[in-house]
């Protein structure tokens, strides 16, 4: 059994959702705009421009008397700027700053962010079904670790069928299978392959006899044999 054998027992209000929702909002929300102001030069003339604008002189003078400093205003989305590392500075810079010098590729910036327009979210109805899944599965990993004491006191006295019907998760009845988990159909059980050494030791039981608890991440089992068959070969026609 896993987390999800108990999503159906956490109950999620609307106000639950809403303050998810809100909490997650950039998650639910198109990707932020952002116009900048792009100066290129040589290091040497992109550090004294710098130099001046942080002394309080206005941008658009201190562009004047910056010979060889070109500027190029642009809109850009996210992943727009080709280089990584420019564009994730780009996307960090606080608005209405100078940054720079700093080299990209061959040539030299610096680079003011004028202004941020933040995506458009989706509104809550579109995704309120994905929110409270989220939110059931949380509350239902809390429910699956805090059964951890209660699943191995029952796994060492009593049947798997009142396991079950403690904990709410299914007895599942797989068909007879070989040491390689495969069927008489030549078919394997994903459940088992999954837990190769829960299959090895399962092959040293007698019929009636459970294995030990396998924990997996957010997932728990115990096999029990119900019956262990005689080697055959099959008849021609099978």
């Amino acid at each position: 059994y896993s987390a999800e054998d108990f999503k159906d027992k956490v109950q999620i209000s609307d106000a639950d959702i809403k303050a998810s929702y809100d909490k997650r909002i950039r998650e639910f929300s198109e990707p932020e705009t952002r116009s900048i102001s792009q100066f290129a030069g040589t290091r040497e003339q992109l550090q004294a421009f710098v130099d001046v604008v942080k002394q309080g002189v206005a941008l658009d003078e201190a562009l004047k008397r910056s010979q060889g400093v070109t500027r190029a205003d642009l809109t850009l989305k996210p992943g727009d700027l080709q280089d990584k590392q420019y564009n994730d500075g780009v996307f960090s810079f606080p608005p209405n700053q100078l940054v720079g010098p700093f080299q990209v590729g061959e040539v030299w910036y610096a680079v003011q962010v004028n202004s941020i327009a933040p995506g458009a979210s989706k509104p809550q109805s579109e995704v309120s079904e994905q929110v409270m899944s989220d939110l059931q599965l949380v509350e239902a990993k809390r429910m699956f670790d805090g059964s951890y004491d209660t699943f191995y006191d029952m796994a060492g006295g009593i049947s798997l069928e009142e396991i079950s019907a403690e904990i709410g998760a299914p007895v599942i009845q797989l068909m007879p299978v070989d040491a390689n988990a495969t069927t008489v159909k030549r078919a394997q059980s994903s459940l088992l392959t999954k837990h190769p050494e829960a299959l090895r030791s399962l092959f040293g039981l007698q019929s009636g006899q459970t294995s030990d608890v396998v924990e997996e991440e957010n997932e728990r089992a115990i096999y029990r044999v119900g019956e262990v068959v005689a080697p055959y070969t099959l008849p021609f026609e099978e």
